[in-house]
């Protein structure tokens, strides 16, 4: 899965775009739109994400920025690979 993680970081394989990644979710009141799914781990672009209020873009953090820890969440949560995961928790949206 290192792949994932050195595509989205190295801009000569995506031509210098900025990628961000919903590392928390927080209850915004009266969100504006347009609205982003509430799903962890969503990527957009800078550009999607430079639409959504500071309220929204707080929650988001720019890929290159993420720790260890919150990439090996990332990683962790495209693949099926702690016990007790199964069809339902991988199709799941929260």
């Amino acid at each position: 899965m290192d792949y994932v993680v050195e595509y989205y970081t190295n801009p000569a394989r995506h031509r210098g775009q900025r990628f961000y990644l919903r590392t928390t979710i927080a209850h915004v009141p009266r969100a504006p739109t347009p609205a982003m799914p509430a799903v962890l781990f969503h990527l957009v672009r800078e550009s999607t994400w430079k639409t959504s209020s500071p309220t929204l873009r707080d929650q988001w953090k720019l890929v290159t920025a993420l720790t260890a820890e919150e990439k090996a969440a990332w990683l962790s949560g495209l693949k099926l690979d702690l016990p007790g995961e199964g069809r339902d928790e991988f199709f799941e949206k929260t």
